[in-house]
């Protein structure tokens, strides 16, 4: 399931890149920064489908975007975001067995004039969620939306407020998405947990 999130995330951004130039660039980028597989993990389970080329992506629960949290599974996706790739990341949770699912998504930075319409319009999509939280600035409109399609919706300051939320409220079988722009540095919200 982890293998399948993160091929969602990746396969949403690189929908975004406009020419194969740029597409190239962000692949070999992505490798930069991966450790080389050793020679066991080259298995046909973790080859990537539709590659030409021999690529394997391996990933183990904690270490690949997912944290354990007293019986709650927290998907971490807050390096970056914007409205297509959060879309597909809610759709990706919605498929998640979970007792229920919610999102902690940070604001979306350098959207331009549209963003609040943009941040609006990505709180509309998470209806039929158990919960949603907005951290920072236009994340206020994604929990409008939210509220608007009868989800409920609570907007927090920081990402230290996002950490008291999810220690007050993560049950047993809950799944979390946390996505939003690095710039709002949600990850301190999961930081905060491992304290």
């Amino acid at each position: 399931m982890l293998v399948d999130l993160i091929e969602v995330k990746l396969a949403a951004e690189f929908e975004l890149l406009g020419d194969w130039e740029e597409r190239y660039r962000y692949v070999i980028d992505l490798g930069k920064d991966l450790a080389p597989l050793g020679d066991a993990e080259r298995s046909d389970a973790n080859k990537v489908r539709g590659c030409a080329s021999q690529v394997w992506l391996a990933t183990e629960p904690g270490q690949g975007g997912v944290l354990e949290f007293r019986g709650a599974r927290l998907i971490d996706d807050t390096y970056n975001s914007n409205p297509r790739a959060l879309e597909s990341m809610i759709e990706a949770l919605r498929q998640t067995p979970a007792t229920r699912r919610f999102v902690i998504a940070g604001e979306m930075l350098e959207l331009g004039p549209e963003g609040a319409a943009l941040h609006r319009a990505a709180g509309e999509q998470m209806a039929g969620l158990d919960g949603v939280v907005g951290v920072r600035g236009l994340a206020s409109e994604i929990v409008e939306g939210a509220r608007a399609k009868g989800v409920t919706a609570q907007f927090v300051d920081s990402p230290g407020e996002a950490s008291v939320w999810l220690e007050e409220n993560l049950r047993k079988g809950d799944v979390v998405l946390l996505k939003g722009s690095r710039g709002v540095r949600l990850e301190r919200a999961l930081e905060a947990l491992q304290e």
